[in-house]
């Protein structure tokens, strides 16, 4: 006769989803590496990779999407990936499979490209938390358009107010001189810049076209400027009237 180990009936539940989890993702994690049961085959370019429908139908909207619908592409084994980088969709496919991302200066902007096309949160999110990181005068104004391009909210308000902020470093910088007019106006037009700061990047324009000589700055540039001026609406008639006189003055003594 058997002895009785538990005195009570006795009933516990274990919680052992986390180590459950990290063994079985290891385990696909080699499968991917040694191409075993993959059943889909990515093309994107000239670069092939196989990868297990099941995961990505799992973990990427994009693919659930493509799987779960009537496309022609639920029934094949080769998907055709358009206007994609091939490294972008590599990282991204490594994720997947080990939850980890190598972002840098060389990969993020096609990066967040790609993870906004499939739709993978995660990586969008450290994309921005990473683009932010590298706000600077030189090319806050870059990443404020490349955050309203691809849809990022949160990072163009962070350039947006970091451009605010350091606006008089902003204007000094090559980013800012070669916007469009519409642009400019937009920038000098927007309430968070106070008039003060708007007189003193003014100020810094006329003293940079004092010291220019007739072929550095062409009449068309003058021109330019005095729209932008003339157009910011924050900015009082007294001041506008004393960048135009200057601006006349500067062009008088080039002739």
């Amino acid at each position: 006769m058997t002895p009785d180990i538990v005195s009570e009936s006795v009933d516990m539940c274990f919680d052992l989803s986390a180590a459950h989890r990290n063994e079985v993702f290891l385990k696909i994690e080699n499968l991917h590496r040694n191409k075993t049961f993959c059943d889909v085959k990515l093309i994107i370019g000239e670069k092939i990779i196989w990868v297990h429908k099941l995961l990505l139908v799992a973990s990427l909207p994009y693919f659930h999407s493509m799987f779960t619908h009537d496309l022609i592409e639920k029934q094949q084994e080769s998907i055709i990936l358009k206007d994609m980088d091939p490294l972008a969709v590599e990282l991204i496919i490594e994720f997947v499979y080990t939850s980890k991302i190598n972002i840098n200066q060389n990969n993020v902007q096609t990066l967040l490209r790609v993870s906004t096309i499939l739709q993978v949160s995660l990586v969008q999110e450290k994309c921005c938390e990473f683009l932010e990181k590298q706000l600077d005068p030189s090319n806050c104004l870059g990443i404020y358009t490349f955050a309203e391009l691809h849809g990022c909210i949160e990072l163009k308000m962070k350039a947006k107010n970091y451009c605010d902020r350091h606006f008089s470093k902003v204007v000094k910088e090559e980013e800012f001189l070669s916007l469009p007019f519409e642009r400019v106006r937009w920038f000098l037009d927007q309430n968070e810049l106070c008039v003060r700061t708007k007189k003193r990047f003014i100020e810094q324009q006329l003293i940079g076209l004092n010291k220019m000589k007739v072929n550095e700055c062409p009449i068309f540039h003058l021109c330019y400027l005095l729209c932008v001026y003339i157009s910011c609406q924050k900015l009082s008639l007294q001041c506008k009237s004393k960048v135009i006189m200057q601006l006349l003055k500067i062009t008088f003594q080039w002739n």
